[in-house]
């Protein structure tokens, strides 16, 4: 496949996701700041930029599968694919195997779609979550957007006993896997439950900030500056 297929095709794939349900994504901003849901409810979606469409393709490639430059590609998405395949070897080399990518959940109250999901060989048990980062901004495998993963993979699969969690990103150094605690994660279900139905009265921290399309704008960001300059 050709990097303008490749384009072409992601042009027409736009995951638009369920109404009213945040996205594992998400889960940094509105389980920090139960305000942002509203706001991200209320303000239209930013366009995308090239960064993150060149993002885009980078993830479809790797989904694919090519192991050799699509025609036309531009050298350096190239190479971070190429790191990108590096970095995912040594899990292959521990037992892993694909088991799905792009894996989509859809809940409730919490939706996700896993970049790819590996599992121990000779196991139904034993799963390691990956999300690709290809941008320049470093990103914790402690993310909530990992255990947003990990609540929706066992809703889906509810007889998983070990679930990790991991970032590939391959302009940023290489991060340890994550356990996923199964409490933690009932608890953060728990919690995005109330942000959803009820987020009045829930604290507001600046965490939630990064990245908001309500940034500066919101009552959350005021009264926050107001306690600074208190």
């Amino acid at each position: 496949m050709t990097w303008e297929e490749i384009t072409a095709t992601c042009e027409k794939h736009v995951h638009q996701g369920v109404e009213g349900v945040p996205s594992a994504s998400t889960l940094d901003r509105i389980v920090h700041c139960p305000e942002a849901w509203s706001w991200m409810q209320k303000l239209p979606s930013s366009p995308s930029s090239t960064a993150a469409f060149n993002g885009t393709r980078q993830h479809y490639t790797m989904e694919l599968g090519i192991r050799e430059q699509p025609e036309g590609m531009p050298d350096d998405l190239w190479e971070m694919c190429e790191e990108a395949w590096r970095r995912l070897q040594p899990y292959l080399d521990m037992g892993y195997t694909p088991y799905s990518q792009e894996q989509y959940v859809a809940l409730n109250f919490l939706t996700g779609s896993m970049d790819l999901l590996l599992v121990k060989n000779n196991s139904c048990d034993d799963f390691i979550i990956l999300d690709y980062k290809f941008g320049r901004g470093f990103v914790p495998p402690t993310t909530l957007q990992g255990c947003g993963y990990g609540i929706l993979l066992r809703h889906d699969m509810p007889h998983i006993k070990r679930l990790r969690f991991g970032i590939i990103q391959p302009q940023c150094s290489t991060t340890d896997l994550v356990e996923l605690d199964f409490d933690e994660l009932d608890a953060l279900e728990t919690k995005i439950k109330q942000v959803i139905a009820a987020p009045e009265g829930l604290k507001i921290t600046s965490k939630g900030c990064h990245f908001c399309p309500a940034n500066g704008v919101c009552g959350a960001t005021k009264n926050l500056l107001d306690g600074l300059a208190a």
